[in-house]
């Protein structure tokens, strides 16, 4: 995660796609302010975090997770 892919993060809804561990570390950049908090946010292979707030450093918060089970499910 750097500044600037959070300068490219504009508009009402933005998805990144990615792998682990970049992913938990920009979810930790986005929820706490820093990358390393970024076990706080394991990702299981095709799982799903969903945040809200502006893309900046510990500005969002965590409105909902979703494993890969429960993904698999939806898919049903």
């Amino acid at each position: 995660p750097t500044a600037a892919l959070l300068g490219e993060m504009r508009g009402r809804a933005v998805a990144v796609v990615g792998h682990e561990p970049w992913l938990s570390a920009l979810a930790a950049l986005l929820v706490t302010g820093s990358p390393r908090d970024a076990s706080r946010f394991p990702l299981g292979r095709g799982g799903m975090l969903l945040l809200e707030g502006a893309p900046a450093p510990g500005t969002m918060v965590v409105a909902a997770s979703f494993p890969p089970r429960a993904l698999r499910r939806l898919g049903r």
